[in-house]
This record gives structure tokens, C-alpha cells and sequence, in this order.
């Protein structure tokens, strides 16, 4: 997937969203990842990340943050991801990342 969709010569961080059969999005590539969202019901902005049902994997960041209450579980699925959207990229390695969405996935 990375060798298909990321740009070469581009020195920005580059990630590839992945989804899984049901067309919900699941992880990055090498990230697991929370869109950034509007609750209907407060009003309030909030961080959501794919569940581990929808074929994700639980990485030890994304369990950190789900347990400190900054991100919440939700399903994302991939038509309602725009280009635009705000997204945090996460791992053990390079820590909470913020991008944008800049391709639109279908």
C-alpha cells in the first residue's frame, strides 16, 4: 500500500489510510489514527478512533490515549473521510502526529 499511494521525493510525512472489507477505516499504515469530529448532541470537538472490531490493531499509544480520555472509540467509515479532515497519526515510535487528509481515499 505505501508503494502504491505515497508520493516520491516528498520530505513531508506521508501516511496510507488502510479499511477493511466493510469499508470502515481501520489503522495506517505503520499508525493507528483518530479523526477529529463534531459530537451532534454537545457540540464538543473530539478525537475518534476506529474499534478494535473493525480490524485494527491496539497499539500502545492509541491504548494510552483511549485510557487518558483524549481519544474515543467509533467507527470511521471511509465515505465520510474527506479531504481536509484533520487526523492525529500515532505509534510507539514517532509519538502523536498531526496531518490532513489530502487525498480523498475513494
Amino acid at each position: 500500500a505505501r508503494e502504491r499511494m505515497l508520493k516520491p521525493n516528498v520530505e513531508a510525512p506521508q501516511e496510507v489510510l488502510l479499511y477493511n472489507t466493510a469499508n470502515q477505516v481501520t489503522e495506517g499504515s505503520i499508525t493507528n489514527l483518530a479523526f477529529k469530529t463534531t459530537d451532534l448532541k454537545t457540540g464538543d470537538e473530539l478525537w475518534v478512533t476506529p474499534p478494535l472490531a473493525s480490524g485494527c490493531l491496539c497499539g500502545v499509544v492509541r491504548h494510552l490515549l483511549l485510557t487518558k480520555g483524549l481519544i474515543t472509540e467509533k467507527q470511521v467509515n471511509l465515505k465520510d473521510v474527506k479531504i481536509g479532515d484533520e487526523v492525529l497519526l500515532f505509534n510507539g515510535l514517532q509519538g502523536v502526529v498531526k496531518g490532513i487528509v489530502r487525498q480523498n481515499p475513494l
